[in-house]
């Protein structure tokens, strides 16, 4: 029974390296923004849903990353990543407080091809 549990316990320590090498893989090139916006994205719009200035956010975050971002490229890299939790679903939460984010925030109205555009009525 032992060689039973030294070859469970084996495969369990190889699959946690494995993950562990992952997750300290750097993620390079010019996925690194994108991979970088991802990880401050709750904190993002936590600020965003309190009114912070969309232009001091952004100012923020380069200065955090070390990244000159454009208002353009920002508000693309925005826009993807609340795309992507409103497809899969999922809730983003205020960082400090836990409280679900208001959905104005994160589904943004009248966006076709990645621009916004006013009512026409």
């Amino acid at each position: 029974m032992s060689v039973k549990n030294d070859q469970i316990g084996c495969a369990t320590s190889r699959v946690e390296a494995f993950r562990q090498s992952l997750d300290n893989a750097v993620v390079g090139g010019k996925h690194q923004k994108e991979a970088d916006f991802a990880e401050a994205y709750p904190f993002i719009e936590q600020h965003l849903s309190r009114k912070v200035p969309l232009k001091v956010v952004m100012e923020t975050f380069g200065k955090a990353y070390g990244y000159v971002v454009h208002a353009p490229r920002f508000r693309n890299l925005l826009q993807a990543q609340r795309m992507c939790h409103g497809e899969s679903g999922d809730v983003v939460a205020c960082v400090s407080c836990g409280q679900q984010l208001p959905t104005s925030v994160l589904a943004p109205q009248n966006v076709v091809d990645g621009q916004e555009h006013e009512n026409e009525q």
